[in-house]
């Protein structure tokens, strides 16, 4: 599963993490960091992507 997280942890913005669900431990690539999402603390979404027209 892709996950876009967005966390607001900056006073002029948020940080986003591109991320991809793991199932167990999985080795992290170097430049690559762990994220934990606990249950209950998320929302579930489905987006339909396209190019935007302007």
């Amino acid at each position: 599963m892709r996950l876009g997280l967005s966390y607001h942890l900056l006073p002029d913005g948020f940080v986003y993490y591109s991320a991809y669900e793991v199932q167990g431990e999985q080795p992290l690539i170097e430049g690559m960091v762990e994220v934990n999402v606990p249950e209950m603390t998320y929302l579930v979404t489905k987006h339909k992507g396209g190019i935007l027209k302007s």
